[in-house]
């Protein structure tokens, strides 16, 4: 695989991103804006894992380390 994600690692990922939605979803309601920001976020989602097997796993470590720090920077 060299330079490339497992694939059983995105799918794990993918696995544990769809479980996580699951739960999410089942507390918003049944409106038809939710379900469109939902469909926009469920395609974000399979777009980045899909780019995730595509990519170098250093430069998805790096990306996921920018956000993180990012992320402890505004306190979230």
């Amino acid at each position: 695989m060299g330079n490339r994600i497992d694939p059983a690692l995105c799918n794990e990922l993918s696995r544990q991103v769809l479980d996580a939605m699951s739960v999410v979803a089942a507390t918003l309601p049944p409106d038809e804006t939710t379900k469109a920001a939902w469909a926009t976020l469920e395609n974000y989602v399979a777009t980045a894992i899909h780019v995730f097997s595509k990519t170098n796993p250093s430069k998805v470590r790096e990306a996921a380390q920018t956000v993180h720090i990012q992320n402890l920077i505004r306190g979230i």
